[in-house]
């Protein structure tokens, strides 16, 4: 499995504030990019609005004057939707995400791999990832509801309750985006990461629609990993290339490689 990355450049045409609630706007501004039909074939099957895609905020973060730069970074396992976006945005090179107007100044396309078998290296946070549990699960991984909304990992709870709904979510992912002949996350053995850093936990508004808005709870890590088998290759690849836990059409969830050693070869 390949992971692309799409880098926009963007130049801002007037200042503007960096709004509060972004990602319903943001989550427009990128998927608007992509056909309708890509869109609608998503919606099917089991594990429905899984496109195969993760984005990040606009870097760096925080208002912006007329004329300043920023960069959006979108990853994909899906490499049509990359073409997608890129010949959108050559057309038409406005991109705007609510009241805050700019345009693509530039793109840059690349492949990006976590590396053979052997290699090590460290996935990041670019967004926070949203994990929640069922209100009819909680207890299935060691956690106490007492209300009736649906639960939002945080810091306080177990750790493992967190690792275990991120490979649920990525074997969901795995079954809607590929033809299901190799191993899902949920059959590689050992650990997803070997080694997890929580950075922080923080809560924000999240309107979902224009009608609808909740609180959710988010997180965000550092993970270093050390590929077993293509089988781990491909789970982690996935984890980089359509995000980690949900809404990751929101910009949630979205993760960078931060490093990478590959296996030194000797010869006899």
């Amino acid at each position: 499995m390949n992971v692309t990355k799409l880098i926009l450049y963007l130049e801002a045409d007037t200042d503007c504030q960096y709004p509060d609630m972004y990602h319903r706007k943001l989550h427009g501004a990128v998927l608007n990019r992509i056909p309708d039909p890509i869109i609608e074939e998503s919606k099917k099957g089991d594990t429905p609005s899984t496109l195969g895609i993760s984005f990040t905020e606009l870097m760096p973060w925080g208002d912006v004057s007329a004329g300043e730069t920023r960069q959006l970074v979108v990853n994909t396992v899906d490499p049509e939707i990359v073409g997608h976006i890129a010949q959108s945005v050559s057309s038409d090179p406005s991109f705007n995400i609510g009241e805050m107007q700019f345009t693509v100044q530039g793109i840059d396309q690349s492949t990006v791999d976590v590396g053979q078998v052997g290699t090590q290296g460290t996935l990041e946070s670019d967004t926070g990832v949203l994990i929640s549990v069922p209100n009819d699960r909680v207890s299935e991984f060691g956690l106490e509801n007492p209300g009736s909304d649906v639960y939002y990992w945080s810091e306080d709870d177990p750790e493992q309750a967190f690792v275990d709904r991120v490979r649920e979510n990525l074997t969901g992912k795995w079954e809607s985006l590929t033809d299901q002949s190799r191993d899902s996350p949920e059959d590689i053995h050992g650990p997803l990461f070997d080694r997890k850093t929580l950075q922080k936990t923080y809560s924000i508004p999240l309107r979902v629609t224009v009608d609808h808005t909740q609180r959710i709870v988010l997180s965000k890590w550092e993970f270093d990993y050390e590929v077993r088998s293509q089988a781990h290759r491909d789970a982690l690849n996935l984890a980089l290339g359509a995000g980690i836990g949900e809404r990751n059409n929101f910009g949630l969830g979205t993760l960078s490689l931060t490093s990478k050693q590959e296996p030194v070869l000797t010869g006899m």
